[in-house]
């Protein structure tokens, strides 16, 4: 169906639809009508159910398409149930997710500086580990920047004490 005429009209006017009454960018509204039209025209159909989106989400999510694009496919949709008066919204993925790690542990911290055999890194890596200082920073020390009797080290603009 996708060389039918009925479809090629109903993208046109879909995609116009999206810029001119919902104010999409043309790339998105583009990006959207360029789905449904792949759709339909696999379905052979100008109006789709809710279950047909749904089992075309699960199938592109089992067949490894990325979760941002699985959900554009639920997003589309969404527009095109509003477009045409029906209700096609289905859940898009939900996204991992993604922790990192805000510190690292004293186990950890130690455990690599047991591995460390050059003094020179072992020094750069505890003061690292210890003072919060950023990779740039510590590259950028001066030696009159550390102070060994009030155990701080300057940083621009402030102080971070260390504790030996």
């Amino acid at each position: 169906m996708d060389t039918h005429p009925a479809l090629a009209a109903r993208y046109a006017t879909f995609e116009t639809h999206l810029i001119v009454e919902r104010g999409m960018a043309r790339t998105t509204a583009r990006l959207r009508a360029n789905i449904i039209r792949k759709l339909l025209g696999e379905w052979g159909t100008l109006n789709p159910t809710k279950e047909q989106v749904q089992r075309a989400k699960e199938t592109h999510i089992l067949d490894g398409y990325h979760r941002d694009y699985v959900s554009n496919i639920c997003r589309a949709f969404m527009d095109y149930g509003r477009f045409i008066g029906q209700d096609l919204v289905v859940k898009p993925p939900t996204r991992e997710p993604t922790r990192i790690p805000r510190f690292v542990t004293e186990q950890e911290v130690q455990s690599v500086l047991f591995k460390v055999d050059s003094i020179r890194d072992r020094a750069l890596f505890y003061v690292l580990a210890y003072t919060g200082l950023r990779v740039a920073e510590l590259c950028s020390l001066r030696r009159d920047d550390v102070s060994f009797e009030t155990k701080t080290v300057k940083r621009p603009m402030d102080y971070v004490g260390l504790s030996l």
